[in-house]
């Protein structure tokens, strides 16, 4: 039965490895080298080493001379492993991985001129170079992960290319070494902690590992798994790396922005967005503009600039001859040479501008507002990250412009309606929706009650009521809740003034908007004039139809159509 990936466990088990004793010749070997060379102790050991090799190794060096000079480098106290190749009795190739020791002296004394042998453990690779093996390399060879493994001591026992050009080491000066020999001190530290701990718990652990290689900080966000035996013993670690630096670099950039974009507030808003967004992509200059007029006479009017650690005086530019023009239906990058692609561009020149990147500002209903753009001396790199960034800031930037822009709209409407509302000849009053209490009065209205602005704030409608039924606070609730309702309602209403008097009015109340804000709305207009005539009129008919009733005489009324319209008793 064919056997999948557990064959790498062959690779780091060190139980039982193939072992033989090299001198000038093979001088002994165990029962595990016999089986891998298939052939006896007295064959292995009766013939030189030059049997077992060929002439060349798979890297194109000569074998006996590379062998003597690992056992050389091992005798003067080197540690050996490498990948090697042998040839079996029988023309079969094997490749293996070896580390050499070398043997003690006899009775631990070496005479003079004592060459010790070495013992050589082997870790047969050749059913790697099969088909599992080629499928492994073909994987590691198509992918960015770092991949590697340890035995138990912690000596790498497997690594691909990648690992060794982050180390910086030919691949065969890796294996059989330790952290500690092949990355900087903290990393090791990191990395064997790490690999103590998956081996304590026998079980796939996610890791965050840093280090400085190369004179860069970098981040790597590794799996690390433990290879146990069928007793579950661990014997091993396997590792998958995976390079996220610049992962890292921009989550903490975005970060920053989000940041940056929340903490921003108040009148300096915009200017602290363009020095935060500047400071976040590491440009020179960094400016937010909106764009005024139409067609070609296009201009962007900037609103804050950023530049070379302080902010700069704001100043208007055409929109054509600048790379601000290609941003309008979205994120532009100019990575380098940017000069060369605008050369009427005058800014760009005299700034020694060399790249430049630029998002569109739009409104909530998509309308295009302005440009939020970076512009550096040096080339840019990061296309995402730098859309990413400048995204988030546009998305702020506009909405700051669109509130400035509603609040000056704003501006006018409230001094269109405060001139309306105080050149009014009707009294208005505006009251709170929720308690009824006044909030705003016209000057009519404080002529008419007869009180300042300032006294008749927060006064309540029952408060300017004469209290007699059916005018009290009660009917002012009612007709209120009725005016919230949506329901129109005219009314006339007996008033009570400042120095006591009373009045008629006929009061209109409606309900409305006003600055974003819920409110009841009372135009009143005195009737007291109109009120007092219907009285005197009611009186005088009443005063007639009594001396008419008591007429003795009979009486009969026409009207100028000669129609009887009254007729007393007794006619």
């Amino acid at each position: 039965m064919t056997r999948s990936l557990p064959v790498f466990d062959d690779l780091i088990v060190s139980d039982a490895l193939p072992a033989l004793v090299i001198g000038d010749a093979i001088d002994d070997c165990n029962e595990a080298a016999r089986e891998l060379f298939c052939s006896g102790k007295t064959l292995l050991c009766s013939l030189p080493l030059a049997s077992f090799l060929p002439a060349v190794q798979p890297d194109g060096s000569d074998s006996m001379l590379a062998w003597h000079e690992r056992v050389a480098a091992a005798r003067a106290g080197l540690t050996q492993w490498f990948l090697w190749q042998f040839v079996r009795h029988d023309g079969g190739l094997i490749d293996a991985l070896v580390h050499l020791e070398v043997e003690p002296a006899p009775d631990g004394a070496a005479p003079p001129r004592y060459h010790a042998p070495v013992r050589a453990q082997l870790r047969d690779l050749t059913q790697f170079r099969g088909i599992e093996w080629s499928r492994m390399q073909q994987a590691l060879a198509g992918t960015a992960a770092i991949v590697f493994a340890k035995d138990i001591e912690g000596r790498y026992l497997f690594a691909n290319r990648q690992f060794a050009e982050l180390t910086g080491r030919p691949l065969d000066e890796l294996l059989g070494r330790r952290d500690t020999e092949v990355l900087p001190p903290d990393m090791a530290e990191e990395c064997g902690r790490n690999d103590s701990l998956v081996l304590a718990e026998r079980r796939p652990i996610d890791f965050e590992e840093h280090g400085y290689l190369g004179g860069e900080p970098r981040t790597f966000l590794t799996l690390k798994f433990p290879l146990l035996r069928a007793d579950g013993g661990a014997y091993g670690v396997w590792g998958i790396a995976t390079d996220i630096t610049t992962r890292k670099r921009a989550e903490e950039a975005l970060q920053h922005a989000a940041l940056a974009v929340s903490q921003a507030d108040g009148d300096g808003l915009v200017q602290a967005l363009t020095r935060y967004l500047a400071t976040i992509l590491k440009v020179d200059i960094a400016l937010i503009g909106v764009i005024e007029g139409e067609g070609d006479g296009r201009v962007v009017r900037t609103i804050a600039r950023w530049g070379d650690g302080v902010y700069l005086e704001n100043f208007t530019y055409p929109l054509t001859t600048t790379p601000c023009q290609t941003v309008l239906e979205g994120f532009r990058l100019y990575p380098s040479r940017v000069r060369e692609a605008f050369p009427d561009s005058h800014g760009l020149g005299p700034a020694r501008i060399e790249a430049y990147a630029g998002y569109p500002l739009r409104g909530s209903d998509g309308s295009l507002l302005g440009v939020i753009a970076v512009l550096s001396r040096s080339p840019l790199e990061d296309e995402a990250l730098i859309e990413s960034v400048l995204k988030i800031f546009a998305g702020r930037a506009a909405g700051e412009i669109e509130r400035r822009r509603a609040e000056d709209a704003l501006r006018t409407s409230e001094a269109s309606y405060r001139a309306m509302f105080d050149a009014s000849e009707d009294a208005i009053l505006v009251h709170d929706w929720d308690t009824g209490a006044i909030v705003d009065v016209n000057p009519k209205a404080c002529r008419a009650y007869g009180f300042t602005a300032e006294e008749m704030l927060g006064l309540l409608p029952s408060e300017l009521s004469s209290g007699e039924h059916p005018y009290t606070k009660e009917t002012t609730v009612r007709l209120v809740e009725r005016a919230k309702a949506g329901i129109p309602t005219t009314v006339e209403w007996h008033r009570k003034n400042k120095d006591g008097t009373l009045h008629w009015d006929e009061v209109h109340i409606k309900p409305a908007e006003i600055a974003g804000k819920r409110r009841i709305l009372a135009f009143t207009r005195e009737i007291t004039a109109r009120k007092l005539a219907e009285h005197a009129l009611r009186e005088s008919e009443e005063q007639y139809r009594s001396i008419f009733n008591a007429s003795v005489d009979g009486l009969l009324l026409w009207n100028s159509d000669g129609k009887v319209v009254d007729i007393t008793g007794n006619s």
